[in-house]
């Protein structure tokens, strides 16, 4: 009994291998000798190692990728540096040819030189054509601008007359009122002496009648 129900247990399947390579028949136990009985069970642990492995390996796998990324971001990092470097380096040489042409240029036809100079003659010369007119200009614009100056002067003066004359006929204005003013008071204080000489007057003439 105990050899049926063992051999009836079938293993714990595995990725690696096929359940059905673990069964192991009824006749296998009658055959074999009592201490190969606990095989399954060594089985077992092997399939438990066996997967504890492929955690490890999966583990390091995953390991292997994460450091295969980073070595392929300094390899492409130092890729772009080396390009940079490179055309850096081009542009150099690019300019040390230039420089080294100029100066077979400058070696071989003595009239570069020259021709150089003569430029830089006509370049001076445009460049003093251009200041002359510049200068001219500002001539120009100072001499309107003394003309602006001298209007602006004429018409100071021409305002301040005006104030000046404005001023005058402030002080006539003051005077005329003024004299109007005493006109006014003489007329009240003649009309009152009128008016007192007519009452002496008029009591005069009364006081006779009174004695007549």
């Amino acid at each position: 009994m105990f050899y049926k129900a063992v051999s009836d247990k079938k293993c714990t399947p595995s990725p690696l291998r096929k359940c059905s390579q673990y069964h192991v028949p009824n006749t296998y136990f009658s055959k074999q000798p009592l201490e190969r009985s606990f095989e399954p069970i060594e089985k077992q642990k092997t399939l438990a190692d066996e997967h504890n492995e492929i955690q490890r390996l999966q583990q390091i796998i995953e390991q292997l990728k994460d450091e295969n990324a980073y070595l392929r971001s300094t390899l492409q990092q130092q890729h772009l540096q080396f390009q940079y470097e490179t055309q850096q380096l081009n542009q150099y040489i690019v300019n040390m040819q230039s420089e080294q042409q100029s100066l077979k240029l400058a070696l071989i036809d003595p009239t570069l030189q020259n021709n150089k100079m003569i430029q830089y003659i006509e370049d001076l010369s445009a460049q003093h054509r251009n200041l002359q007119v510049l200068y001219q200009d500002a001539c120009l614009q100072l001499q309107q601008a003394e003309i602006y100056s001298n209007q602006i002067m004429l018409l100071q003066k021409e305002l301040k007359g005006k104030e000046d004359e404005i001023e005058i006929l402030k002080n006539e204005l003051q005077i005329t009122t003024k004299t109007n003013t005493e006109q006014s008071e003489n007329q009240i204080i003649y009309d009152f002496l009128k008016n007192i000489k007519k009452q002496y007057n008029d009591d005069e003439c009364r006081s006779v009648h009174l004695y007549d």
